[in-house]
């Protein structure tokens, strides 16, 4: 169903091995970003020769959060962006930034 308040939409993309997989990474984003983040999609993958060097990749996610019971602010997404980004660095993964 269509929810009655504003969904705020976010991008992140993440630098990791190439032995990652996609779903490790989505978990990683949809624990930290809590019950806020209603919806995580892959938009982009991108891997150039330096890339492959290294055997890295870079993923790219859209990000959607909405409330139920009111309309979020940006302050309360950027705080819940700051977890993500933070929980990602944690496993040793590059946020682009």
């Amino acid at each position: 169903p269509v929810g009655k308040f504003p969904a705020i939409m976010r991008d992140i993309a993440v630098i990791v091995p190439v032995r990652i997989r996609t779903e490790e990474i989505a978990n990683a984003v949809e624990a930290a970003g809590g019950n806020l983040l209603i919806d995580s999609d892959l938009f982009d993958y991108f891997q150039d020769d330096r890339m492959r060097e290294v055997d890295q990749k870079s993923m790219a996610f859209h990000l959607v959060f909405q409330s139920s019971a009111r309309t979020l602010t940006d302050t309360e997404v950027d705080k819940l962006m700051l977890a993500i980004m933070s929980a990602l660095e944690e496993k040793g993964w590059e946020v682009r930034k």
